[in-house]
């Protein structure tokens, strides 16, 4: 006759690697909701880095929409440039700016202009968008009024409230790529060259 195996109370040595391991998933059950607050105070130190480099910068000015209605573009209101198509308002463009889009759009303006039409989608919900955007050459539009555009300047993006006076302008140029140098007193707003103060 076969015998049945013998089941065996849990001895001392397996009660302890119970608890060990039960020690450790308590241990990492603690730590995952530690990971949280990290992962946030991360973005918050980037938001600040990216605050202190936009300190000091030249940034265009945002023009209230109660203004937006004195506004003319070649003797066309902003709503009769928005309800034009894209040919009838190249027309009157300036020359550079013609010759370029009746040429046709770059890919990486195309990808933009996508982004941009998404974002409108956003805003008709309530929602807040910035977009980011390295191409400085990107001619603005009129369906890009009324978005806040962060365009890269070589060191940091410079948020552009884009309003109906930026139409016909290149993104670049309201994102400049220089700081206003300042000289002072020697060690105060000083180069390196005029740290120090020569002794007679």
């Amino acid at each position: 006759m076969s015998k049945k195996p013998e089941t065996k109370a849990p001895g001392k040595a397996e009660e302890k690697a119970g608890a060990k391991a039960a020690g450790k998933a308590a241990e990492k059950a603690a730590e995952k909701p530690a990971a949280a607050p990290a992962a946030a105070a991360a973005t918050k130190e980037e938001e600040e880095g990216a605050e202190a480099g936009r300190k000091g910068w030249l940034t265009a000015a945002v023009i209230p929409q109660e203004e937006w209605k004195g506004f003319r573009y070649r003797g066309y209101t902003f709503e009769e440039i928005s309800r034009m198509s894209m040919e009838e308002f190249i027309k009157l463009l300036p020359a550079r700016q013609r010759r370029s889009l009746m040429r046709g759009l770059k890919p990486e303006h195309r990808k933009f202009l996508e982004k941009v039409r998404r974002a409108k989608k956003l805003m008709a919900e309530g929602k807040k968008v910035t977009l980011k955007t390295h191409a400085r050459d990107m001619i603005i539009l009129p369906e890009m009024v009324g978005l806040t555009i962060a365009v890269y300047n070589g060191i940091t993006y410079l948020p552009v409230t884009i309003s109906p006076w930026h139409v016909g302008h290149y993104l670049g140029e309201y994102a400049i790529t220089s700081k206003i140098v300042q000289h002072g007193e020697p060690g105060l707003k000083a180069t390196r060259s005029t740290l120090h103060i020569a002794s007679k």
